[in-house]
């Protein structure tokens, strides 16, 4: 399905994640089956992005002529802890580890990385720090040619639009 807006062209996509628990491969393998053209894929393990391991989906893609538009990661659970904690080496650590992520998007082709965020409401999180963690990932993201978006989850920081605005 797609539908023109402001000049952009929309696709529909499914993510791998929606046939959790079957292993990343495997998802991804029933979406091809299924007539998916254009996937997020979810992330659910490090041994998931070793090269090897990142070039046999991407051949999966490319056999199928499939779209890989997002890559979503299994760390969003301690996004709170690495990336939002007054602990600025765990920042660090998180942003080198993303590198992983985006090396294996380049190999799939995707262009978006979801983050989760923070889990603290909205009204009691220091925005300065927030910000310039979204931000200096999003610059690591840029130097990989990634964007990094904000998914706006219920239990999140980002469920609050104005705390994004």
């Amino acid at each position: 399905m797609q539908a023109e807006r402001s000049g952009c062209m929309l696709r529909a996509g499914v993510s791998t994640a929606c046939l959790y628990p079957r292993v990343v491969e495997e998802a991804l393998y029933d979406l091809a089956l299924s007539g998916v053209s254009n996937v997020e894929i979810f992330i659910n393990s490090h041994s998931e992005l070793r090269r090897s391991f990142v070039d046999t989906m991407a051949r999966l893609l490319h056999r199928f002529d499939m779209t890989c538009a997002s890559l979503h990661p299994f760390t969003c659970e301690i996004e709170p802890t690495m990336l939002f904690s007054n602990y600025p080496r765990r920042a660090d650590d998180y942003l080198e580890y993303c590198r992983h992520y985006f090396s294996a998007m380049q190999q799939l082709g995707a262009k978006v990385f979801v983050l989760h965020g923070n889990k603290v409401p909205a009204a009691s999180v220091n925005k300065e720090m927030y910000f310039e963690r979204f931000r200096r990932l999003a610059e690591l993201g840029d130097s990989y040619g990634v964007q990094v978006a904000q998914e706006n989850v219920a239990r999140c920081t980002s469920a609050s639009l104005p705390f994004l605005l």
